[in-house]
């Protein structure tokens, strides 16, 4: 069975993958753009950072599974691979860790007003009083969660070690015996963005979600409030953002994924002093591969034995 290791993964990734499968495995990378758009035989793709669309389902015709290397897959045509009989699945969970530290990473660098410090003493700049008005803590403050989910409740879990109060959002509202379990408050997206001091973005990708984040529920928020998003570009509408955040219409901004990847040098975010921006690495961690190695490797000895994949994410077009 050939395997393509589609993407950039940490070194030894590779390797490991290899060395824990049999035999009849046959595992090569596929690192970059133009050896992917050559790539015509594969059984199976596990796939990171690459975009799989209509033509690359009809280029590899062999194609049984492509398996995510995360938990997102808005990157992938599930329709036209469920049409084609082509499984395409991910490992929810598995990153979560990873991305809630990420977040709570954000909440201090925007209240402390790190990068800025650091910009300002790296060149031997004293900025010690210059920004008391607009640092925090977190303690007593508000964190609102859109989306409820296996990264919001990891993130609810740290920042009640703060002594932060927890509030969220979600299309299925838990019972209140699992509200009073975890010390959270469900409300209103439009309450929530009112009432938060901290919004953290929580959701996948989808015709609801795009856009959610605008200039009419930005303009909800408290001008002391930041927002969170290590979900997935497209969200956030980011030019409603910028004028929110030039205007100080909110105190600040993390922002982990954007509307185009990688990010335009020419975007007017990049410009902001209020707010902190990653590529995309929320999930990215050298110490994951231990537990999505052997959730990869369990799906393709699945695969192989025609036994059921496990995470699924395209039953309905099957």
């Amino acid at each position: 069975m050939k395997i393509a290791v589609v993407g950039k993964y940490t070194a030894g990734t590779l390797s490991r993958v290899r060395e824990s499968l049999p035999e009849d495995f046959e595992v090569f990378a596929i690192d970059n753009k133009k050896k992917f758009e050559n790539l015509t035989d594969a059984e199976c793709i596990i796939l990171r950072g690459f975009s799989m669309a209509v033509e690359d389902f009809r280029r590899i015709s062999n194609l049984r599974l492509v398996q995510r290397w995360g938990v997102g897959y808005d990157n992938v045509d599930i329709v036209t691979a469920g049409n084609k009989g082509i499984f395409v699945c991910n490992l929810p969970g598995v990153n979560s860790y990873a991305v809630a530290e990420m977040v709570i990473t954000y909440i201090l660098a925007l209240y402390k007003n790190l990068i800025n410090h650091h910009n300002s003493a790296s060149k031997g700049i004293w900025t010690r009083d210059l920004y008391n008005e607009r640092t925090y803590t977190l303690k007593n403050k508000t964190v609102g969660l859109i989306g409820f989910g296996n990264v919001a409740r990891h993130v609810c879990k740290r920042v009640q070690c703060f002594d932060a109060i927890v509030q969220y959002y979600d299309i299925v509202r838990l019972n209140s015996t699992e509200e009073k379990r975890l010390h959270v408050k469900y409300m209103t997206l439009e309450d929530l963005l009112r009432t938060s001091d901290v919004i953290s973005i929580h959701v996948p990708l989808t015709k609801e979600t795009q856009n959610l984040i605008n200039k009419d529920n930005l303009a909800f928020m408290k001008k002391t409030s930041i927002i969170i998003n290590t979900s997935r570009g497209g969200i956030v509408n980011e030019k409603d953002l910028y004028e929110a955040l030039v205007n100080n219409k909110i105190l600040g901004a993390g922002l982990d994924c954007f509307n185009s990847e990688p990010i335009d040098e020419n975007n007017p975010l990049l410009k902001l002093n209020n707010i902190v921006l990653t590529p995309h690495i929320g999930g990215a961690s050298a110490d994951l591969s231990d537990e999505m190695i052997p959730l990869v490797v369990d799906n393709l000895l699945r695969l192989r034995n025609n036994e059921r994949l496990k995470y699924v994410v395209n039953a309905e077009y099957l």
